[in-house]
């Protein structure tokens, strides 16, 4: 019996994942800018980024590393910025529901001025 339930509860998890899909990593350029640390490299302060195009958001998953992230969306047929915030260095999301369906490039920066550049599409 307990076989059972625990094939059904895998089964139920997998459907979820295969119906919903999980949120879509972007691949993030470290840009080579970097200044006024030396105790940190890039890699401990890169932070991993999702797009969730059910939720409709931005997921920036920190290292801890960083006190915080600065990011600017921008659409890459005009270059002109459709959202600026701040996130947390450990994790953020950032809702992209108000944006129409583009090609948007994703720059993220630290507060030592590293910064990481990615690209994600809205359909």
């Amino acid at each position: 019996m307990k076989l059972r339930i625990t094939i059904l509860f895998a089964l139920i998890l997998v459907s979820q994942t295969m119906l919903y899909g999980e949120p879509d990593r972007i691949v993030l350029r470290d840009t080579g800018q970097q200044h006024n640390h030396w105790e940190l490299p890039s890699p401990a302060v890169q932070p991993e980024v999702y797009y969730d195009d059910v939720d409709q958001e931005i997921i920036i998953v920190g290292t801890g590393s960083a006190s915080y992230y600065d990011v600017v969306i921008e659409s890459v047929n005009d270059w002109d910025v459709s959202l600026s915030t701040q996130v947390n260095g450990n994790y953020g999301t950032i809702d992209i529901s108000s944006l129409p369906a583009d090609e948007y490039c994703i720059t993220i920066t630290t507060q030592w001025n590293d910064t990481f550049v990615g690209y994600f599409q809205i359909e």
